[in-house]
């Protein structure tokens, strides 16, 4: 994404100042002018304004809305200025003294667009019936980053599968890698919500185990799936099951300091402590099985990380190391 976002910042990086500038003058400026105040091609101004122009344009079925208040005129029959295309405009005037009120926003940087279309494209993943949404994404990328391709995250094909299974409540057959233990399962799952989180595309998943809790499986992990035409009830309360199965418990471990990316890639939130020549003491919120996911961290964060609190947690280092060793055979 950076590449693409690095192309928006280039095809409009004179428009704010363009704007800038007819703010101070309300009857108009000739575009030649503009372009030699920004010192820049007035060619390269116009393709800048076109693109802008373009990608501000809401498609609403049969009707176009502009939300920016910019005029493209040139000369009627008359004399008059008139409004007209931009390729035959000679002046460009706002209607509006304060165009980036206008707009909604103080003109978005390019990193904000970036995130913005990166999370409309994985948006559209999970919902491919939702066209105006998916026509949005094209519009955006075929206008203003040159033509991206909004194909969604890793996986986006299998998360959308899924998402449809559990919009009409069917069962889908999954051969799975588990993500916090060793080995490769298969189970027949009842999907009741697909999410996007930092860690990619994640299904929260009945049926319930033993205990009346979840589970939850990352996309990522499905080596195969097959959506059956058996149908299951999704209880009233799944809402809450999920909110109880995603509310973060805090630990409270120290890193190496080279390590604290490890803490940021199983953690939802990481708050830094302190930091000293010894490591670098965090909290972390982590969810469900927390066991599982704070055994993992510290096998993979290596020597010199260990859990503070809460104490029922300080052993799982040891407790994954003799899981995996025993799944190999070398226990």
């Amino acid at each position: 994404m950076s590449g693409s976002v690095a192309l928006y910042a280039r095809r409009l990086a004179h428009v704010p100042g363009a704007l800038r500038l007819l703010r101070l003058h309300p009857d108009g400026l000739p575009i030649a002018r503009v372009a030699d105040e920004l010192g820049v091609p007035e060619a390269q101004l116009r393709e800048e304004l076109e693109v802008f122009f373009l990608a501000d344009v809401v498609d609403t079925g049969s009707v176009g809305l502009r939300s920016c208040a910019l005029e493209f005129l040139a000369p009627g029959p008359d004399g008059w200025l008139a409004e007209s295309d931009l390729v035959d405009a000679q002046v460009l005037r706002l209607t509006d003294d304060s165009p980036f009120d206008e707009l909604g926003v103080a003109f978005l940087s390019a990193s904000d667009l970036g995130v913005l279309y990166r999370a409309a494209s994985e948006l559209s993943a999970l919902e491919p019936d939702n066209d105006v949404l998916a026509s949005a994404v094209a519009r955006l990328g075929t206008s203003v980053l040159g033509g991206v391709e909004g194909r969604g995250g890793f996986m986006a094909d299998v998360a959308a599968d899924l998402r449809g299974a559990a919009t009409r409540q069917l069962r889908v057959r999954l051969t799975y890698a588990r993500a916090w233990r060793p080995g490769v399962v298969e189970r027949v799952v009842e999907p009741w919500r697909v999410v996007s989180t930092r860690r990619g595309y994640e299904v929260d998943a009945g049926p319930l185990d033993a205990d009346g809790g979840l589970r939850t499986y990352l996309v990522s992990g499905i080596r195969a799936h097959e959506v059956l035409e058996e149908s299951f009830e999704r209880p009233a309360d799944a809402d809450d099951r999920i909110a109880a199965a995603r509310r973060e418990v805090p630990v409270r471990l120290v890193v190496p300091a080279d390590r604290v990316w490890v803490v940021e890639r199983f953690a939802e939130s990481v708050a830094v402590e302190q930091s000293d020549t010894d490591g670098v003491q965090v909290v972390a919120g982590v969810l469900p099985p927390v066991r599982d996911r704070v055994g993992l961290l510290l096998a993979v964060a290596g020597g010199g990380a260990f859990v503070v609190d809460p104490p029922y947690l300080r052993d799982t280092d040891r407790e994954t190391a003799r899981r995996l060793l025993d799944h190999h055979g070398l226990g």
